[in-house]
């Protein structure tokens, strides 16, 4: 998928507000993937993918404030991705993979 495919794509979460610039690197890294290849930001926030399970990719926060750390989940699919960050450990991380498998799960499930 080329960058020139227009992308759905949708960035909420309470207390972040990001413009189209701020994304845009974001989603031509996913489109040409390499995600993994290179750091990432989301808003001000530095990140390293640190493991890739199928479709999803994990990524450490390189410039947390948070003493726990904070990370993201970016899950791919050909038409859309999915975007969590949470602030916390392995506790925090855990939830945020279920919710996002969850969210995948369900918009594949509606474009099969």
């Amino acid at each position: 998928m080329g960058t020139s495919t227009s992308w759905p794509f949708w960035m909420e979460q309470e207390g972040l507000s990001l413009k189209a610039a701020e994304v845009r690197p974001l989603v031509e890294s996913i489109q040409e993937k390499r995600l993994h290849v290179d750091y990432f930001n989301i808003g001000s926030n530095r990140y390293v993918v640190t493991s890739i399970h199928e479709h999803i990719y994990c990524g450490r926060c390189l410039n947390s404030v948070n003493p726990a750390g904070s990370g993201a989940i970016i899950a791919c699919t050909p038409f859309n991705a999915i975007v969590a960050t949470y602030d916390g450990s392995i506790g925090a991380a855990s939830k945020a993979m279920a919710t996002v498998e969850t969210f995948f799960d369900h918009l594949t499930q509606s474009f099969a």
